[in-house]
């Protein structure tokens, strides 16, 4: 046998061995592919029955976010609630001007010139009827730091209030006459200040209540000297009210 023939017998016989040993890579491949399919749909099947079985309250149902979600929260609630604070500070501003601009009222309950918490003087408004002691019928709040035309236009409101149904009346000029301080009061609408100085009587207690509640005799702090009443403008002429024709001064 030559080394040609040799060459050939051992090249043929490599092929029958190569050609013997695919079947069996190619089933070992198979199987493993096989194999690997069936552990996916195990897992698969595994993790249905593990969601299935899940139930709302497990850890695995928690909700998470990131730092950026969060921060983004966390700002945009920062904004809700600066924006709030600006709509308090608004609302406290608008309530502060509210106050400024609304009278204030009688407090019966006061005692004459005693400066309660609120910081409030409290000035009584006498009914005076004639051949007897004036009483206090009720008390105007003023503050104490305004100035005597302010505390005299309050008080206005308070007379009329609580001695005269709202009739109106109103401070017409703080006047300076012979070194002395007098305050000129106009009550308005004749037709309505006619009833109140009806009969005898009735002129009297109120000509003595009108004086004595804007001459305030036991006040000591700075106030007017004496107090003018005219009607719609013009000098007071009542057959009933003769006290009321001349301007009245403090004791």
């Amino acid at each position: 046998m030559n080394r040609k023939t040799l060459s050939i017998i051992l090249l043929a016989s490599s092929l029958v061995l190569s050609a013997c040993a695919s079947p069996s890579a190619r089933i070992q491949t198979t199987t493993d592919a096989s194999s690997i399919a069936g552990q996916s749909q195990t897992s698969s099947s595994t993790a249905s029955s593990s969601s299935q079985d899940t139930s709302p309250g497990d850890t695995a149902s928690i909700e998470t976010v990131t730092v950026a979600e969060y921060q983004a929260l966390e700002q945009e609630k920062d904004a809700q609630i600066l924006d709030l604070e600006k709509t308090i500070d608004q609302l406290n501003s608008e309530l502060d001007q509210y106050k400024k601009e609304q009278p204030i009222t009688p407090d019966n309950s006061a005692i004459a010139f005693k400066q309660r918490l609120a910081g409030l003087l409290y000035f009584p408004v006498f009914g005076a009827n004639p051949g007897e002691e004036a009483d206090i019928k009720g008390y105007v709040a003023i503050k104490p730091q305004a100035e005597v035309p302010d505390k005299l236009d309050t008080l206005t409101q308070g007379i009329s209030q609580i001695l005269f149904a709202n009739r109106p009346m109103e401070v017409v000029e703080l006047r300076s006459e012979d070194g002395k301080q007098i305050v000129y009061v106009d009550l308005k609408d004749q037709d309505q200040w006619y009833q109140v100085f009806q009969g005898s009587t009735g002129g009297a207690t109120a000509s003595q209540s009108l004086i004595l509640s804007y001459l305030q005799n036991d006040y000591r702090n700075a106030w007017i000297d004496g107090v003018h009443f005219t009607l719609d403008g013009q000098p007071i002429q009542l057959e009933h009210a003769p006290a009321l024709e001349e301007t009245q001064y403090r004791d």
